[in-house]
């Protein structure tokens, strides 16, 4: 009886709920991209595209680097529909990144954004695993690392 449960729970799972979850790769280039469409929107809604720029030009070669593992996970978890999770999975992390930025004091939002990139263009590349592990950034995307 215990065994007709556990296939029967077991069959219940989406396909592929094991499978959804991201390697340790995968889980820093979408904690940077997370990073990337914050910065964006703090851009544009603080007035911070000098700031943006100075981002892009320091981290640009390591964003597009990441972009692979982007696209590894995402071809992994969805197979030939990658392309089109992906795109909305980016368009969603600069709804949710605007939602952030209107929400609460917009002031309050700025400062900590302009706190934000003075942060990141101290850091060495080779460092910057210790910001975007921060949970304000991975919660944007959600995606669980594989244990």
């Amino acid at each position: 009886m215990k065994k007709i449960a556990a296939i029967i729970i077991l069959s219940s799972l989406p396909y592929n709920a094991f499978a959804n979850c991201a390697k340790q790769k995968e889980v820093n280039a979408l904690d940077f991209k997370a990073i990337q469409s914050s910065m964006m929107v703090a851009a544009l809604s603080c007035d911070q595209q000098k700031q943006y720029n100075k981002f892009m030009n320091k981290y640009g070669k390591l964003l597009s680097n990441g972009s692979g593992n982007v696209r590894s996970y995402f071809k992994r978890v969805y197979g030939k529909n990658y392309e089109s999770k992906m795109n909305s999975f980016v368009t969603g992390l600069a709804n949710k990144a605007t939602n952030l930025s209107m929400s609460g004091e917009p002031e309050s939002y700025c400062n900590e954004s302009q706190t934000a990139f003075e942060e990141l263009l101290k850091i060495k590349n080779n460092e910057i695993s210790k910001f975007t592990e921060r949970k304000k950034y991975s919660s944007l995307h959600g995606v669980n690392a594989c244990s």
